[in-house]
């Protein structure tokens, strides 16, 4: 398990010696105290759908009489 240097993307305070594999990304800013995911390190546990507009306009589109 790697220690890692990550700088808040919020305050910009580098946060020394995380460990993120272990807390799944997240960690709790030493300066500022928001709790931040960085995502190069997030398991995640469902995929997020894309749609292109023409998916949107098939979906939502209105038929009018």
């Amino acid at each position: 398990m790697a220690q890692c240097n990550v700088k808040c993307p919020i305050c910009g305070t580098l946060n020394k010696n995380l460990n993120l594999e272990e807390t799944e990304g997240w960690f709790i800013c030493e300066q500022c105290g928001e709790e931040v995911g960085m995502l190069g390190f997030m398991r995640d546990k469902q995929q997020i759908p894309t749609y292109s507009m023409a998916d949107l306009v098939k979906q939502f589109a209105v038929k009018r009489a």
